[in-house]
């Protein structure tokens, strides 16, 4: 019951407008945040509750109500589906609000799961990353910035014999997702993308099959944005 009214409360608040939603949380605010928000974390030995946890945290966020640092670091460490997780990353990460360095810290580390398990999700965990190295917190996602070259480089490696002249359409956009988050920092000057580009951008290259001309074009503008940068080539 609880993972039902928390799915269709979350839903309901996405769907209102901003007057409405301000009207809500005037008439029914300290209700929900009595009855829904408060006994946050949930738990139970009988069901899974962790994206009960995730969304009830998403309505928290949106009625301004952001719980507690310890209860936000053990809701983002929740195996909750992907989906859900990222939507509590944006929630905290691209509202007004400041949140607690190791929250940030937690954030990144989540988007960095979420990416590593590839798909729609994966790549938008990876524009989420690009943000938030982009709001100048290079500082919490530059391994994450270092390894993507060697990334992508092992998405075109992965390719089986009858891939070699042709990309699959998976492989692709993967492969080009990768190449976006480069491109995006590369024009940023990003320093930290810079010599690990440079050193693997051959072996991309020679291995990048004959059918991905949009993502060489991309791979080359990323190089031309990234030998401006002192000591980059």
């Amino acid at each position: 019951m609880l993972a039902c009214e928390a799915g269709i409360l979350n839903k309901l608040l996405r769907l209102m407008d901003e007057k409405v939603l301000d009207k809500t949380i005037e008439k029914s605010g300290s209700d929900i945040e009595t009855h829904f928000i408060h006994p946050l974390p949930y738990s139970c030995q009988t069901a899974a509750l962790a994206e009960t946890n995730v969304l009830l945290t998403v309505v928290a966020i949106t009625l301004g109500k952001i719980p507690s640092e310890e209860v936000l670091l053990t809701i983002l460490k929740s195996k909750a589906p992907s989906g859900s997780r990222l939507a509590l990353v944006k929630g905290l990460t691209q509202r007004p609000h400041k949140i607690e360095h190791k929250v940030e810290e937690a954030c990144v580390a989540t988007l960095m799961e979420v990416h590593a398990g590839r798909g729609i999700e994966g790549d938008e965990a990876g524009k989420l990353l690009v943000e938030e190295c982009l709001k100048g917190k290079s500082g919490l996602v530059v391994n994450w910035v270092k390894e993507l070259p060697s990334r992508l480089l092992s998405c075109l490696l992965g390719t089986n014999e009858e891939e070699k002249e042709k990309l699959g359409s998976d492989k692709k956009e993967e492969a080009l997702a990768l190449a976006d988050s480069c491109l995006v920092l590369a024009k940023a000057g990003n320093v930290e993308l810079a010599p690990t580009f440079l050193a693997n951008l051959r072996d991309i290259q020679d291995n990048a099959p004959a059918d991905t001309d949009l993502l060489r074009q991309k791979l080359d503008w990323a190089r031309q944005h990234l030998c401006r940068i002192p000591a980059g080539c």
